[in-house]
């Protein structure tokens, strides 16, 4: 199934205008409500008394972790902002790159991978406004953002290979995604090694007489990565061995629940459950289809 615009310039300004138009639900209020916000914008404001006051009622009572915590991106954007603009303002700067950089994001990765199918891209926008999101889990948000522009420029590198410049860029889009989110550095990696992986099947597959080299190649490809993600692995493994307690339980859904969040697009649902669900479900057998 493949849509066809009038001209790559108009389909261009089209995206654009859907980018726009998408921002609306946070330009029309003061503060856009989601559940946990008002708590970063908080923490953004103690962030920036601590690092640029001499406030002892702050210093009293608060300082910074001893250890490099994977949640900083969002709170040192809003820190940054909030020396110079009000709360809103800074809070709504933050939307912004979300809600700008996530429909980018997919785009450029889909503009990466499957360039004939670009218009795809346009699937992004019922996800943007995401029940995480509305639940104000900004660094999360944030750290999808890096993982797409990651994947993108990995992926439109992916023959030629890494020059000394680019292994700095990567390393640093890497970098970035682990301070957002350990969970979404952890699925970068992955993707990442599942890649490579199937790469080297589909090669072997295709020629299994160059065995040797084709292994030689997912093996360099393997080290690449791990060259520039070295650094917050070892920042991960030091955050996992302070944190953990070997004593921790943990609880799962059942399968039958997570099977009907599938089906009902759990992810899209941000306020009432009983009235979106018609609507995600609708949306799930489009997508299916």
């Amino acid at each position: 199934m493949k849509f066809n615009l009038p001209n790559k310039k108009f389909e261009q300004y089209l995206f654009l205008c859907f980018t726009l138009l998408n921002l609306l639900p946070v330009i029309q209020g003061k503060f856009f409500p989601t559940l946990d916000g008002p708590a970063h914008l908080h923490n953004s404001f103690i962030i920036s008394e601590l690092l640029f006051s001499n406030n002892t009622i702050f210093l009293e009572f608060y300082k910074f972790n001893e250890i490099f915590v994977p949640n900083w991106i969002g709170h040192l954007i809003l820190s940054f902002f909030n020396m110079f603009l009000p709360a809103f303002l800074a809070e709504k700067i933050l939307l912004f790159i979300y809600l700008i950089g996530l429909p980018y994001g997919f785009r450029s990765l889909i503009r990466t991978i499957s360039p004939q199918n670009v218009e795809f891209s346009y699937i992004i926008f019922p996800f943007t406004y995401s029940f995480l999101f509305i639940l104000g889990f900004y660094n999360f948000s944030i750290a999808i953002v890096l993982m797409l522009f990651s994947l993108s420029f990995w992926f439109s590198n992916w023959e030629e290979g890494l020059s000394s410049r680019k292994r700095v860029i990567l390393f640093g889009l890497i970098t970035l995604t682990f301070f957002s989110h350990v969970f979404i550095f952890s699925l970068l990696l992955f993707i990442f090694g599942l890649y490579i992986s199937f790469e080297l099947l589909r090669n072997i597959l295709i020629d299994n007489s160059l065995f040797k080299s084709h292994f030689k190649m997912a093996f360099k490809k393997s080290i690449e990565i791990f060259i520039v993600s070295v650094l917050p692995l070892i920042l991960l493994a030091y955050y996992i061995g302070s944190t953990v307690s070997p004593d921790q339980t943990s609880s799962y859904l059942n399968k039958s629940e997570l099977i009907n969040w599938i089906k009902h697009l759990r992810p899209l649902i941000a306020y009432n459950t009983a009235v979106e669900e018609i609507y995600t479900t609708i949306i799930f057998y489009i997508f299916v289809f």
